[in-house]
């Protein structure tokens, strides 16, 4: 990646007067992190900013970052306020980023930063490196540009980043300059223990409750080669906020022995599912989700369906066993979606 082009980013966050922060709906760890480094920057810097999330509450278990107090929501923001720069992180298209492409003007400049292989380069700046394992990770070229910036929650930002999106520095998007990337920020203060106990362990009630029952729903197709979860309408209307503890969970049907594709099904509304793939390795699940509209990586992505449940099962495995892996790229994602 040209150096410079973190200069580019420098000099137009200089020149401006105000600036949006922005990610995709439900913000996963590498957006918030990456929102949070650019949070950090800004304030550093003296700037007037915003950091803006589709969701009306945002994931408090990232509470522990710097900044991340700042968030709020796109129906929060008051009508007057008009950024002269927007700065779309994680994020391949606008579609992806919900109710905040609305809030955006049309005469806004565009940093884009994403490390999603089917983004689209809609900024006037965009840094997109699909062979990096995270957004957090292209951010880490910037801090070492600029290292003046650089100190202990910099450095915990970024690595809750890298860590989130490699599934501790497990899957096949990890590389060794992730792992260079993130001896570099612990170097420089980050804690792995403290982050790693903030990301995936104190489990609420809920979600211990939840997982229960997702798992013991759980569907084995194709002699345990698909593994499909689901999880009814009544839980989101109990739970407005439930989509925060489902975090991981698509993960776990190809955690099974055997299996190759899991599917996990949220019907957040009566006959409307949003859906999770996940693969192995042996089959496009990304191809396999745009069949539907959606998209994502190879090894994780997702769609919306509408329809009754077993049909609507029926119609993703076939549209799976069209797209079987024959190449395999260091690009391939296995997380977001």
């Amino acid at each position: 990646m040209n150096g410079d082009v973190f200069g580019r980013v420098m000099e137009a966050i200089k020149r401006s007067d105000g600036i949006m922060i922005a990610t995709h709906i439900r913000a996963d760890g590498d957006a918030i992190a990456a929102a949070c480094f650019f949070g950090k920057l800004l304030t550093a810097l003296g700037k007037m900013f915003r950091m803006v999330l589709d969701e009306p509450v945002p994931d408090l278990k990232y509470g522990f970052l710097d900044g991340f107090e700042r968030f709020e929501s796109a129906g929060d923001l008051p009508v007057e306020f008009h950024p002269d720069l927007v700065i779309i992180l994680d994020t391949p298209t606008f579609g992806r980023l919900g109710s905040i492409a609305g809030r955006i003007p049309k005469d806004s400049f565009i940093i884009n930063i994403d490390h999603h292989i089917s983004n689209e380069g809609f900024g006037g700046i965009d840094i997109v490196d699909p062979e990096m394992s995270s957004t957090c990770e292209i951010l880490v070229g910037m801090v070492r540009r600029y290292p003046e910036f650089m100190d202990g929650h910099c450095a915990e930002i970024l690595y809750t980043g890298i860590c989130f999106d490699t599934g501790r520095f497990r899957f096949a998007n990890t590389r060794s300059g992730t792992f260079r990337a993130a001896a570099y920020l612990v170097e420089n203060g980050a804690r792995p223990d403290r982050i790693s106990e903030n990301l995936f362990y104190g489990w609420s009630h809920l979600r211990a409750r939840i997982l229960g029952k997702i798992l013991s729903g759980m569907q084995l197709e194709k002699n345990g080669r698909i593994v499909v979860l689901k999880l009814e309408n009544d839980f989101f209307r109990e739970n407005p906020d439930g989509w925060q503890e489902l975090e991981g969970v698509s993960d776990l049907g190809v955690s099974l022995k055997g299996a190759e594709v899991s599917l996990f099904l949220k019907e957040i509304d009566p006959g409307r599912y949003k859906v999770s793939l996940r693969s192995t390795g042996k089959w496009d699940v990304g191809r396999a989700a745009s069949y539907f509209g959606g998209g994502g990586h190879p090894m994780a992505a997702g769609c919306e369906l509408t329809g009754d449940y077993e049909p609507t099962v029926r119609k993703l495995i076939r549209a799976v066993e069209r797209f079987p892996v024959r190449v395999h790229g260091c690009g391939d994602h296995p997380h977001s979606e």
